[in-house]
């Protein structure tokens, strides 16, 4: 079954969430993710073949408070796609604080790997590998985006538009569209190593 919660979700270092085809993450709140290096949390697919329909985390109104993510691994995602709810993204985070430490995303079939739509962002070491569209896409949003990585890229790597971003990506790899794409009404600092 899908999880849908209206709070807190807090997952625990070394957790394994497995999920099936039609299956998603659906939270109207906080999330809190406690990988370590060593014990990092993984989401994926339960069959191999197949993908299953991300994570959408979001607040109706401005939220405060931090949603905490460190060493997660989000792998075999497609988008999240829910009766009338339609994202583009596998990985969607709309109007939240968020802090980001050691994400890595594989093999998404989405337009986007992860969209951050109305956010405040500090990223830190955010690795996208093989996204069949745009990796990253960043709608309206103030902050910094450390240590970007991208590689096997089917549109753009990092597609940023009405965002003001400072950003630096240390790698990027067989990127099929533009490594970074700035749309209107954005304010980008950005270092490409």
């Amino acid at each position: 079954e899908p999880i849908i919660l209206e709070g807190q979700l807090t997952i625990e270092k070394g957790s394994q969430l497995k999920f099936s085809e039609d299956n998603y993450i659906f939270i109207k709140g906080d999330l809190f993710v406690e990988g370590t290096s060593k014990e990092p949390v993984i989401m994926t697919s339960i069959n191999k073949k197949n993908r299953w329909k991300g994570l959408y985390l979001y607040s109706e109104e401005t939220n405060e408070k931090d949603s905490i993510i460190s060493n997660l691994e989000i792998n075999k995602t497609k988008a999240t796609e829910v009766g009338i709810l339609n994202l583009t993204g596998a990985i969607t985070f709309y109007n939240k604080k968020l802090l980001i430490d050691n994400l890595k995303i594989s093999d998404s079939i989405a337009e986007d790997a992860i969209n951050i739509v109305k956010s405040k962002v500090k990223i830190k070491n955010l690795k996208i590998n093989n996204s069949v569209s745009d990796a990253f896409d960043c709608d309206f949003c103030d902050g910094n985006i450390e240590n970007l990585t991208l590689n096997k890229i089917g549109g753009d790597g990092l597609d940023i538009s009405g965002s003001k971003i400072k950003a630096n990506i240390i790698e990027a790899n067989n990127v099929k569209d533009k490594v970074v794409s700035i749309g209107e009404k954005s304010l980008i600092d950005i270092d490409i190593n």
